[in-house]
């Protein structure tokens, strides 16, 4: 597969209003544990599989590259507005390895192949009592012009402080449109480094 026909297959599961809970349960992914705890990648995993495959691993989820997705909801004043931080990828533990030149960078890389899924609650943002979800939008990133300095700017201030911070627990480090922060579990254990799209980016490609 194509990334144009991955395009195509995600807009006419947009266009024909496809509930991706229903998706899910069609192609065998867990939501809810056995334990009662919910799946938080069930929604990306679903997609994947419903273009062929993907393991989430730091590696393209297929060929061609790979899908993220993020939630939307509706304000008050009628616009779109991301409900959180869309990871875009695990980097080095080793800091010392991180490249400073955005351009060269794995986060560039995975960037300028994705594609980005809205994804809403119900068919016009409501909840409704099965938790109904239905992708809202899809679209590549704009990696060009204004955005690509202000990138550019972001990712060589977060490597520049993860450096200078190495020996910090925890690091969150936000630019304009991207953020670093740690991941991992509590306490002193390692952490790894991921690198995440603010909703201030999200947004600019949903009104």
């Amino acid at each position: 597969m194509k990334k144009k026909q991955a395009l195509e297959i995600l807009n006419t599961l947009k266009d024909k209003q496809t509930n991706l809970k229903n998706k899910a349960k069609e192609l065998k992914v867990t939501i809810i544990s056995q334990k009662g705890n919910l799946n938080k990648g069930w929604a990306g995993i679903t997609l994947d599989r419903i273009l062929g495959g993907g393991d989430n691993r730091q590696k393209a989820d297929h060929v061609w590259g790979e899908i993220k997705s993020f939630p939307v909801y509706k304000k008050k004043d009628g616009k779109l507005a991301a409900k959180e931080t869309m990871q875009i990828t695990m980097i080095e533990k080793d800091l010392n390895k991180l490249t400073s030149n955005f351009i060269k960078s794995h986060v560039f890389e995975k960037m300028k192949k994705m594609i980005i899924i809205a994804r809403k609650y119900g068919q016009n943002f409501e909840l409704d009592s099965n938790g109904s979800q239905f992708i809202h939008a899809v679209f590549e990133f704009n990696l060009t012009g204004e955005t690509l300095q202000k990138l550019k700017k972001d990712y060589e201030y977060i490597t520049n402080s993860l450096k200078l911070n190495n020996d910090a627990i925890s690091k969150r480090f936000n630019g304009e449109l991207i953020q670093s922060r740690t991941k991992g579990q509590g306490g002193n254990s390692r952490k790894s480094y991921g690198f995440y799209a603010l909703p201030k980016f999200l947004n600019s490609f949903l009104n």
